[in-house]
């Protein structure tokens, strides 16, 4: 956002400058061109100074949590039992810088370049996940006290498998995907029964 906002801010400033050096009177002849040039180099430096600081901090901020972040638990419990996707706003945020600053040339860190070359990777196991944790919380939320002893051993299933997610698996991990496919076929199975057994209480009511 800063930065795009200072390049914007560059442009205003350059372009009229370079317009002014195409006029058919030699602009540069003018008493007040070095003011004017002084002012716009001044106010460039500035702002490259700003740029460059800008980018050195996030590089320098890329170094030190991306890697740490990238080995947290896939998933988090709450105290309700409910479970949420445990990926970092921060590195969605990083995907998408990384993408901004390739676009305009500025070097990004190889650390911050090799998460960005899985971004796809990471986008497809995130809504996976989200469809999961959806399911669970949505069965952990709506069954009452005369339905889960009916499936107790269902639950228990689905919370052990869940549960290498909780405590195990990292986003590095090899094995996230079959960590996905395994626990979507658990999860929506239990998903599956729960609304069989509600949808069959309702008509006996």
């Amino acid at each position: 956002g800063a930065l795009f906002f200072t390049r914007s801010l560059e442009r205003r400033i350059i372009e009229p400058y370079e317009r002014l050096l195409k006029l058919e009177l030699d602009p540069t002849k003018l008493e007040e061109f070095q003011e004017v040039k002084d002012l716009k180099d001044s106010i460039c430096k500035q702002l490259t100074e700003y740029k460059d600081t800008r980018c050195l901090r996030w590089r320098q901020d890329v170094e030190e949590s991306s890697e740490k972040k990238l080995k947290q638990c896939l998933l988090v419990r709450k105290p309700d039992g409910t479970l949420e996707v445990n990926f970092d706003p921060s590195l969605v945020q990083l995907l998408r810088e990384v993408k901004y600053f390739s676009q305009l040339n500025i070097p990004v860190p190889e650390t911050a370049l090799e998460i960005y070359k899985n971004d796809a990777v990471y986008r497809n196991q995130i809504n996976k996940m989200e469809v999961i944790v959806g399911m669970q919380n949505k069965i952990i939320t709506t069954l009452n006290e005369v339905e889960r002893p009916l499936i107790v051993d269902k639950i228990s299933r689905m919370d052990k498998a869940l549960q290498q997610g909780i405590v195990d698996l990292k986003w590095k991990n090899s094995n996230v995907d079959e960590f996905i496919k395994n626990s979507q076929v658990i999860v929506e199975d239990v998903f599956k029964i729960v609304n069989k057994m509600k949808d069959d209480f309702n008509h006996i009511k």
